[in-house]
């Protein structure tokens, strides 16, 4: 019988206490080791950043998305640039004129009461202006005759938020900016996609 009491509190001294040390002194274990759990956050990380690469971009990612968003919004004076210059053919200069054509006439602008949009219109030859005041009892455009070099034009923007319409080989995409947004149109592109609501109007 004493033996057998022995036994048993040998057996309970063997055991771990909760929280501390086996008899051997060896903590329990807790399944992965400090130096696997580093490895597994670094490469969360790692993975997280390419992530961020790949979805958002520079030059075309939400943070500039939604700053020229409430910079067209919140600001009275926008602009609109339509560029056919280095269109591949006469069919992506008709859809680039009709696209900005729809961004003027969109409701986003026909319904505001108190927007200025200048626009311009460029080719090989130089730029043309119109000037709209929506909001007014009389909005006829205001229309310059003199052609003017396309860099006069895009100094004209430097103080609005404004789109720029011209031919890219990504044809439909947008690329934003702080300020201003990239429409990227080809002779496969439709006008009816050049939208306000899309580039955040």
């Amino acid at each position: 019988m004493a033996k057998e009491e022995r036994k048993v509190s040998e057996t309970k001294s063997a055991e771990p206490k909760a929280g501390g040390k086996s008899a051997s002194g060896a903590k329990p274990s807790s399944g992965l080791s400090l130096q696997q759990k580093a490895s597994l956050i670094g490469g969360a990380v790692l993975l997280a950043a390419i992530l961020g690469l790949l979805l958002f971009p520079a030059g075309s990612g939400s943070a500039d998305q939604t700053a020229f968003s409430r910079l067209l919004y919140n600001t009275s004076k926008n602009g609109i640039l339509v560029d056919v210059r280095g269109a591949p053919s006469s069919d992506a200069r008709q859809v680039i004129m009709q696209c900005g054509v729809n961004y003027i006439s969109s409701p986003f602008y026909a319904n505001s009461s108190d927007k200025e949009l200048l626009a311009y219109f460029c080719d090989e030859s130089g730029c043309l202006s119109s000037m709209y005041q929506f909001g007014l009892p009389n909005s006829t455009p205001t229309v310059s005759n003199k052609s003017v070099p396309f860099s006069d034009a895009l100094y004209a923007m430097r103080d609005r938020p404004y789109i720029y319409v011209h031919s890219g080989a990504g044809s439909g995409d947008y690329i934003f900016h702080p300020n201003y947004i990239e429409v990227l149109i080809s002779s496969k592109s439709n006008a009816s996609s050049c939208s306000i609501r899309a580039v955040g109007g």
